[in-house]
């Protein structure tokens, strides 16, 4: 899977971006996990790393419930519990 941040997208401008997520595919990655906005960069950590955790515990799931379970968890951070406001997870989409 390969993760691209809005930055990439307003730096690069629309062309760029997409051939940026071309270069992703042909390098055999199978998803994306994009972000519409910019967040803050503690918040998409967590919620990248809850979601590649959830996906080595448990194979069997996909893509999408890994990126549920990992918005839950971030959600549910009780030494972050602004995390819990859509601001910080709302972003991310797998595509």
């Amino acid at each position: 899977m390969l993760r691209l941040g809005c930055a990439v997208r307003l730096q690069y401008g629309q062309r760029r971006w997409r051939r940026a997520v071309g270069v992703g595919q042909g390098a055999g990655s199978q998803a994306l996990f994009v972000s519409h906005w910019p967040v803050a960069s503690d918040a998409a950590v967590k919620l990248t790393t809850a979601m590649f955790r959830a996906q080595i515990a448990n194979p069997g799931i996909g893509k999408a419930e890994a990126h549920r379970r990992a918005i839950a968890a971030v959600m549910t951070d009780r030494d972050n519990p602004m995390y819990a406001h859509p601001l910080f997870w709302a972003p991310f989409v797998v595509v």
